[in-house]
């Protein structure tokens, strides 16, 4: 091992700062409470700022050549991306994970405003009793379907199922919901998703 500058060997003694642990492991000193100060508590550093605790992010296996995380003009639902080329994360863009695209295609029911399909529409009398959504007038695939039950002539009982792209339903996506009614008006719907 090569000598330092001071001539011992290893790191110089100013280029290191070693520090206790405060956290239950070590003295239980715990979180830094004057300002401006720092301490390793539980093997993480942290340190009081502006009247906050705060702690210093630790990155568990960065991909090789991480430099540092870029989170400025991040945008509320968007990720951090890694860019090989800058070596950081950064701001998610368009360009692949999740996005407007993807999301536009999630097999979830509140995704069901506007898709290419087919609805067909089953009757019993002048009562619809299901409205089945599919990808093509073909009707190989199902995309979503409602089933309606009636007490008299007042609609009980929806229930709509979504399925996946293979055309399964989809665990935890029925809704269904119950009408009650003030005369003929409905008064309420619950919902319950399964």
């Amino acid at each position: 091992m090569g000598r330092t500058p001071d001539r011992f060997p290893g790191s110089r003694e100013d280029e290191e700062l070693d520090l206790d642990d405060r956290g239950p492991g070590g003295d239980s000193g715990g979180d830094p409470t004057d300002e401006g100060a720092l301490r390793r508590v539980t093997n993480a550093l942290r340190f009081f700022v502006g009247g906050a605790v705060r702690q210093v992010l630790q990155i568990k296996n960065p991909p090789a050549g991480f430099d540092d995380a870029d989170i400025n003009g991040i945008a509320d639902g968007q990720g951090l991306a890694y860019n090989s080329t800058s070596k950081q994360f950064e701001p998610q863009t368009f360009a692949g994970g999740y996005n407007s695209v993807t999301h536009r295609n999630e097999d979830q029911l509140v995704h069901d405003i506007a898709e290419t399909s087919f609805e067909e529409f089953t009757y019993a009398g002048n009562k619809v009793t299901s409205i089945i959504v599919w990808t093509t007038a073909g009707k190989t695939q199902k995309i979503r379907e409602t089933l309606f039950t009636y007490t008299g002539s007042k609609v009980a009982t929806t229930t709509t199922k979504q399925y996946d792209g293979a055309g399964t339903l989809i665990v935890g996506e029925t809704l269904t919901e119950t009408f009650a009614y003030s005369g003929n008006q409905v008064a309420d719907v619950t919902a319950v998703l399964t």
